[in-house]
């Protein structure tokens, strides 16, 4: 059970994959943002608005299934903004299975204003304790 405000889960989330792309030299913790950038400078990361839903509680706790979409951007050539996707969805796979249950990384081409950036989202549902 994760903390009772989505700021901190946010935060947590952040830290987390800061941390494990930085240590593992696929991208460093600058470019891993709590919120979507202003102007995307690839590779980032960032965390979008979840999706929250009630679901049954147990033992008088009510809880809240969190769904956070994590957004992977990458530039460059086609080869290398796979083969890079490939190594940053793999290490957050790992990482952020003891936070919550990942349910898919899915491709997706980013239009960012500018050349479109391949990219992926992953879906990480995390169960939230509420006030009620």
């Amino acid at each position: 059970m994760h903390a009772v405000d989505l700021a901190g889960v946010r935060a947590e989330l952040q830290r987390v994959a800061a941390l494990a792309l930085d240590a593992a030299g696929l991208i460093d913790a600058s470019r891993v943002g709590l919120y979507p950038p202003d102007q995307v400078a690839a590779p980032a990361v960032w965390i979008e608005q979840p999706t929250v839903r009630p679901t049954p509680g147990s033992a008088g706790v009510a809880i809240a299934a969190v769904e956070w979409s994590i957004v992977v951007a990458v530039d460059g050539a086609d080869r290398a903004q796979i083969a890079l996707l490939d190594l940053v969805v793999w290490e957050l796979w790992n990482t952020l299975i003891p936070l919550g249950a990942l349910t898919i990384a899915r491709p997706q081409p980013l239009d960012v204003g500018g050349p479109n950036l391949r990219g992926v989202v992953l879906s990480l549902t995390v169960p939230t304790a509420t006030r009620c």
